[in-house]
């Protein structure tokens, strides 16, 4: 089922990782295969093998070559097909709350000390998701734009209506501006413009023998083509596809949808967009365990599209309370960083709410839960892509990636990466500070020869040398002459001694 997920050492890790591979360069944004530039799947957890080859000598599965004949071709957004409305949209329970402790998710990532460098003007970032609601926090200025609805007819049908409230939620952490409100949340990037398409839903169904939520990887693969043609920099999925595999030994089947997105994704990166994923929750996938073997080989689900980690920055969820993964968490070796998906405090999701919200409730359900996903986890990312496209505009997308994934705090792991948060929790400061060599003016690594020949001897003087010789031989024959007079002395005393009678 297709749906929405619901639910300084950084900065010396990073040069250390950037200077142990060759920098990214402005040819590699253009390339047509993986990455080539910097560690990607192939050159971490999952052993090298030819991409899209059947798995041999216990090489690990990998996404099919891209094939861009797959490519859906950009039109006005519509449904699919019909559908029907099967829950009633949002309404606010926030009940006027004001909310002005910082959050933790955001308080993790010193996203206030980001912003002194950057918050992300005249950057257009679209959120795919269930449609984006004209939130105060969001319309000031005129940074909520909409992109389109691939769900269902409304009465705007622009992505500026979310009757689920997931994609206003997911749009505040990008980029609500609360400036002068007096609350301690922020969107990361809060001058961004939010570009909102509606593409998935969980209120809506589709009619006919097997009704479904509406939003398929097939209509994903045309809004993220569709905001690319719009002239987004940065786009934001947090919805995914769950493909278990009961035997893992088998490679999962891709269907059309799915390769057509792998081409839209693609095509996006092609084109110069940054493109970021939640790497999924656990509950997505009926019944499926965790991913939780080191070996690459034995996965027992699948996340689409962060499974197309050449292209996608995959992001997984952490607690920011003690930093470790999210228990929901999907791991896998496609993840390529990770974010606070808990603690989340964002917009009231409600269509006509004006406030913030820490609790929400999915559609069909009237009990508020706290705000939880890599879902979540995916915007903070996202804004942080934005930042850094304002501040360094001259960077291709994937040396965006690149810097993301670089001055993450590495987890001690194979290429400072593991399966549960790649390469680490993003680090927003060093991100947007840090000298990565190759990019802006930085000189790229060069080997240094190392000379290992032991240095010549110094020569000795003969002279010094003989007089030392001399003079211990002469030293040592003293010595021998006194033990004699010594010994000769001691033996005329036992002499003397032996004579002399005891007195009786």
């Amino acid at each position: 089922m297709f749906r929405a997920d619901g639910r300084a050492a950084g900065v010396v890790a990073a040069l250390l990782l950037a200077l142990s591979s060759a920098p990214p360069t402005a040819a590699a944004s253009g390339q047509t295969g993986g990455r080539i530039w910097y560690p990607s799947i192939a050159q971490s957890d999952l052993p090298d093998d030819s991409p899209g080859q059947p798995p041999t000598n216990g090489a690990a599965w990998r996404p099919p070559p891209v094939d861009m004949s797959l490519l859906p071709p950009d039109g006005p957004p519509a449904a699919p097909g019909p559908v029907r409305q099967q829950y009633q949209c949002l309404r606010s329970g926030t009940n006027g709350a004001v909310l002005t402790e910082v959050p933790p998710a955001q308080a993790m990532l010193n996203i206030r000390a980001a912003q002194q460098f950057s918050t992300g003007r005249n950057v257009t970032v679209a959120v795919i998701d269930t449609g984006v609601n004209k939130h105060r926090f969001l319309t000031d200025g005129g940074r909520l734009l909409g992109g389109g609805d691939y769900v269902a007819p409304s009465a705007r049908n622009d992505g500026t209506v979310d009757c689920d409230g997931h994609g206003t939620i997911t749009a505040g952490i990008v980029a609500a501006n609360t400036t002068g409100a007096g609350l301690g949340f922020t969107g990361v990037a809060p001058d961004a413009t939010i570009l909102a398409i509606r593409q998935s839903s969980q209120a809506y169904l589709t009619t006919g023998a097997n009704p479904m939520n509406a939003g398929t990887t097939a209509s994903l693969a045309q809004a993220v083509v569709h905001a690319v043609d719009l002239g987004a920099k940065v786009i934001t999925t947090s919805v995914d596809e769950c493909e278990p595999l009961p035997n893992p030994a088998d490679a999962p089947q891709l269907n059309l949808g799915d390769r057509q997105l792998q081409a839209a994704v693609h095509y996006a990166v092609l084109h110069d967009v940054v493109v970021i994923n939640s790497a999924g929750n656990i509950g997505n996938c009926k019944n499926t365990p965790q991913n939780a073997d080191p070996d690459p080989n034995k996965v027992n689900q699948i996340e689409i599209p962060a499974v197309f980690a050449d292209d996608v920055l995959s992001v997984a969820s952490v607690d920011p309370a003690s930093g470790d993964v999210s228990a929901f968490s999907v791991w896998g070796p496609w993840v390529s960083v990770a974010a606070p998906g808990e603690g989340i405090v964002s917009l009231d999701p409600a269509p006509g709410a004006t406030g913030l919200a820490n609790l929400y409730s999915e559609p069909g359900s009237t009990t508020p839960n706290a705000i939880q996903g890599t879902s979540f986890a995916a915007p903070y990312v996202a804004g942080l892509a934005a930042l850094l496209r304002a501040k360094y505009p001259n960077l291709s997308a994937r040396e965006i990636m690149y810097r993301i994934e670089a001055t993450a705090q590495h987890p001690s792991g194979r290429d400072g990466r593991d399966n549960r948060v790649g390469y680490g929790v993003i680090d927003p400061v060093a991100a947007l500070t840090a000298l990565i060599p190759g990019q802006n003016g930085m000189p790229g690594p060069t080997p240094t020869a190392v000379h290992a020949t032991a240095p010549k001897a110094p020569e000795q003087n003969p002279t010094a040398l003989w007089v030392a010789l001399l003079g211990s031989a002469g030293a040592a024959a003293a010595l021998l002459v006194l033990w004699f007079v010594l010994r000769a002395r001691k033996s005329t005393v036992s002499t003397v001694e032996d004579r002399i009678s005891p007195r009786r």
